[in-house]
Formats: C-alpha cells, sequence, structure tokens
C-alpha cells in the first residue's frame, strides 16, 4: 500500500501556477496556429507559391503540413 503523502502548500500553489501557465500557452498556440492557417490559406489565394509561404513563415510547418492545410493533400492515417 502506497502511503498518501501530501504536498507543502507552497508546491501544490507553484504546480497550480506552473498548469495553468501551461494551459493558457497551449490555448495561445492553438489560436496562433489557427491564424496562420488562415493567413496562409489567404497568402495562396491570392497566387503566393507554397516555398514562399514557407519561406515567409520560416517554415514552421512543414510542406506537406502546408499541402493540408491549404486542401491539396488529406493527412495520412486517418481513414480519408
Amino acid at each position: 500500500m502506497i502511503a498518501d503523502v501530501s504536498l507543502k502548500p507552497e508546491q501544490e500553489r507553484a504546480l497550480a501556477e506552473a498548469a495553468a501557465k501551461y494551459e493558457r500557452a497551449a490555448e495561445a498556440k492553438e489560436r496562433a496556429s489557427a491564424e496562420l492557417a488562415e493567413l496562409m490559406r489567404a497568402a495562396y489565394a491570392d497566387g503566393g507559391q507554397q516555398s514562399a509561404i514557407l519561406r515567409a513563415t520560416r517554415h514552421v510547418w512543414t510542406r506537406e503540413y502546408l499541402r493540408i492545410v491549404l486542401g491539396l493533400t488529406k493527412r495520412k492515417g486517418r481513414g480519408e
């Protein structure tokens, strides 16, 4: 049987603050990802080349993922 070992109040508080910070960062990443995808779609719709879009975004996404975002290919392994 494992004994119940409680955290010190300062540890519990620090962990809770770190978890909240992590959640905020994850939400911010999701919003930034959606904004980036929308801007990439707009640039492509305006005639931007995939290589130019990737270069402008400093290759934060792969060419394969860009093609998925642009609707030019489907995700692998998704039963599609």
